[in-house]
């Protein structure tokens, strides 16, 4: 096991387990989608449209992916203490390649989800 020198993570592979640039790019954009549909539902609203079926389906779906691209810590923190119940020195544990890389296809497709479903909504609402 050693420290990235990118992230500070310990791993014993020779991955990062820290977001790639695609990676940062996508959750900056499931960020933008988060906000923008806040702001679309707002003005759908204000002109008497409902805008609760865009939130309903985009807002999550964004949000997921923007929690999946920079919240990698943090589902790895929920694991151990989740596997700390079942396994013992749980914390001395690392995620498995197929954690990160499912993981990375996660923020994908929830992206590409939220942004079909906002346009399959605006289209539905023009």
């Amino acid at each position: 096991m050693k420290l990235c020198p990118k992230c500070g993570a310990v791993q014993s592979g020779y991955e990062c387990p820290s977001a790639t640039l695609p990676e940062k790019i996508a959750g900056y954009l499931s960020f933008a989608g988060t906000v923008a549909t806040v702001i679309a539902v707002m003005i759908l609203n204000a002109k008497g449209q409902s805008g609760f079926i865009i939130m309903l389906w985009a807002l999550p779906l964004f949000a997921l992916s923007a929690y999946a691209a920079f919240g990698l810590r943090v589902m790895w923190a929920l694991n151990r203490v989740f596997l700390s119940i079942i396994v013992k020195n749980a914390y001395e544990l690392e995620p498995s390649d197929l954690f990160l890389r499912t993981r990375r296809l996660a923020v994908y497709v929830l992206l590409i989800a939220g942004i079909i479903t906002v346009f399959h909504m605006h289209a539905k609402i023009t």
